[in-house]
């Protein structure tokens, strides 16, 4: 059991310093509860989910670990849900839920999507944000709300 442990946290650090290739460092993991199922092959943070490495931030009312056979070295994807708020940098984002996809590297924000940069009044608003760390690119996708459209909102850059 020791060891499912150690191996899930393992596997977070690696999610967290994937999304922002300049991070390293240690993974802090707060929660109300951290439960490990075996045989559902997950691992849950739930309550008050607050994760940070160096410039990497989420918050969340509940995270999941999903791993394969291989054991939580085995990882599938990692979901985030409920209102969930990510930063990393001087960029931030909210949504619904969050899946993490570690074989393409995917990151993606669903459902009443905004996203911020500090400093500036700019503002992207969206039902999807796909976030590509293979290639250093964001999609923005708009479906339901606002005619299906994304909508942006650029400042006077002061």
């Amino acid at each position: 059991m020791r060891n499912i442990v150690l191996a899930l946290f393992v596997t977070l650090c690696g999610l967290v310093g994937t999304v922002n290739a300049e991070v390293g460092g240690a993974v802090n993991i707060t929660a109300d509860l951290f439960e490990i199922d075996q045989q559902a092959q997950t691992g849950t943070f739930t309550g008050n989910v607050y994760a940070h490495q160096e410039t990497f931030q989420l918050w969340a009312p509940r995270v999941v670990a999903y791993y394969g056979e291989g054991g939580p070295s085995d990882l599938i994807k990692i979901t985030a849900d409920g209102r969930i708020r990510v930063e990393f940098g001087t960029q931030k984002a909210i949504s619904d839920r969050g899946v993490y996809d570690p074989k393409t590297r995917l990151l993606t924000l669903l459902g009443n999507v905004s996203a911020t940069q500090e400093g500036s009044s700019d503002v992207i608003n969206s039902q999807e944000m796909v976030i590509d760390l293979n290639n250093d690119t964001t999609r923005f996708e708009g479906t339901g709300t606002d005619n299906g459209r994304v909508t942006a909102t650029f400042g006077s850059g002061s």
